[in-house]
């Protein structure tokens, strides 16, 4: 991510002397560097603009290789892993929205026990949170899903959760709760839905009407998508190229 413009977008810094400082090594950082390197296009403009123009490549998160895929059959069931933090509030969510097909939750964080207050005090049974698993566990729960939950509570410059390509990489449509980067690939290729953050109300209008006909295009879109899109040999490949030309 971009630091330390993060840490204020989440209000972590202001903009005074801390940050002005931790500012000044970033760009000391970002000047000796003979490569960039980052994880959305909006990071390398961004270096571009305000630090230093440098030859530089876009590298996703990828998974190196994807073992369960989704197989298309719709359930309505939506599922949220990752971290339970601030900067995703889950807990909000799941006080303010309704989910007729279920919502499972797994991770930890400092939002946890406000989300359990929050299941708690909620009248039906369709809200369940099952704790920490290991990737690997993931990987073979995420496909039993026909959407993935991916919320910010506040825009981030730059940054585009490796969430996304999990989910769009095994088949699992997303609803992107957010802004930027990852917001624009969602609406430009189809991948699910986008809601901007804090709009709980057009979340609900989502998640009430999500039904068979508009998953099976979502899901069709992520399996183009992931292919021409998410290999992790090509962009491998594309990055080793990329590293050896400039040192010729």
């Amino acid at each position: 991510d971009l630091w330390p413009l993060s840490a204020k977008e989440m209000g972590a810094l202001n903009d005074g002397i801390v940050y002005r400082a931790m500012n000044f090594m970033a760009s000391i950082i970002y000047k000796t560097a003979d490569l960039i390197i980052g994880q959305s296009n909006e990071i390398l403009s961004y270096i571009d603009k305000n630090y230093i123009i440098r030859p530089n490549f876009l590298y996703r998160n990828l998974q190196a290789t994807i073992e369960n895929k989704a197989d298309g059959r719709f359930n309505g069931k939506l599922i949220y892993a990752g971290l339970l933090g601030h900067a995703q509030k889950i807990s909000d969510i799941v006080q303010n929205c309704q989910f007729p097909g279920g919502f499972e939750i797994y991770g930890n964080g400092g939002d946890l026990e406000n989300l359990k207050i929050a299941i708690n005090t909620r009248i039906d049974n369709k809200v369940m949170y099952h704790g920490m698993v290991s990737p690997a566990e993931l990987s073979k729960i995420y496909p039993n899903f026909s959407y993935s939950l991916i919320p910010l509570t506040v825009r981030i410059y730059g940054a585009v959760p490796s969430k996304l390509f999990d989910a769009v990489s095994r088949g699992v449509p997303v609803i992107f709760m957010g802004g930027g980067e990852g917001a624009e690939l969602v609406s430009k290729h189809g991948l699910g839905y986008v809601v901007d953050p804090g709009n709980f109300d057009k979340l609900n209008e989502i998640l009430v009407n999500i039904n068979e006909e508009t998953y099976k295009d979502h899901y069709s879109n992520c399996l183009e998508f992931s292919k021409r899109e998410l290999s992790f040999k090509s962009q491998f490949e594309s990055l080793k190229n990329f590293i050896d030309t400039d040192n010729e």
